[in-house]
């Protein structure tokens, strides 16, 4: 009887050390990737890379909300509720700053001149022709 009492205790330590994300708030993989195109998108409008089209004034992210199947509802609830829950979103936020490093890795990685293999001189990508 004991060792019950002491599994279920256990159990119960268990479920209330780990946070079960709602319904509704979109899970830790998916919510990364959306972050991680937020701040993509917001340091390319910041250095000028793409210029805003009309259709992104009322909300930027739009385009980013549409290719995950999202609305912004789901985002700001999700926002929300993982700054309601701090440790969550640590772990979040360090995969978007692991996601965010390594592209700024690949690029600087290009800049340097380190182009694919089937690159030509001018960085552009060679494609061949299939033989016959």
């Amino acid at each position: 009887m004991k060792r019950l009492a002491g599994c279920l205790l256990l159990m119960l330590l268990v479920a209330a050390c780990s946070t079960r994300v709602p319904d509704g708030i979109l899970k830790p993989e998916k919510f990364t990737q959306v972050l991680t195109e937020m701040h993509r998108l917001d340091a390319m409008r910041e250095q000028h890379v793409i210029e805003t089209p009309d259709q992104l004034l009322d909300d930027p992210y739009l385009m980013i909300f549409e290719k995950y199947g999202i609305d912004k509802a789901t985002v700001d609830s999700s926002i929300a509720w993982y700054w309601r829950h701090p440790k969550e979103f640590l772990i979040v936020y360090d995969s978007v700053l692991a996601h965010t490093q390594r592209e700024v890795q690949r690029v600087e990685s290009e800049r340097a001149g380190n182009r694919p293999a089937n690159a030509n001189a001018d960085g552009d990508e060679v494609r061949h022709k299939p033989k016959r």
